[in-house]
């Protein structure tokens, strides 16, 4: 799964059931969506060391390099260790 800012909020996603890895930056979203800032994501973005770069436009605004995130879910994470 790939998505932007406008996509499911990242606070709804388990992190223990959840491969999340975040690419580019957020600041705050475009002003359509402002009454929709995700403080969550801003302090992942923020903290994590993890943070790859994004070399291309996605979502709202097309502002390059400025957010992505993937996520694997529990079943992948599973698949991974050889438990299916």
């Amino acid at each position: 799964m790939v998505e932007d800012d406008s996509g499911i909020p990242y606070r709804f996603f388990n992190q223990s059931a959840w491969d999340v890895r975040l690419h580019g930056a957020y600041n705050e979203p475009i002003d359509l969506f402002r009454n929709w800032r995700q403080d969550d994501l801003k302090l992942a973005f923020d903290s994590r060391p993890d943070v790859l770069p994004l070399d291309f436009a996605i979502g709202y605004g097309h502002v390059r390099g400025r957010i992505c995130w993937s996520r694997r879910g529990a079943a992948d994470k599973l698949n991974d260790r050889g438990l299916s």
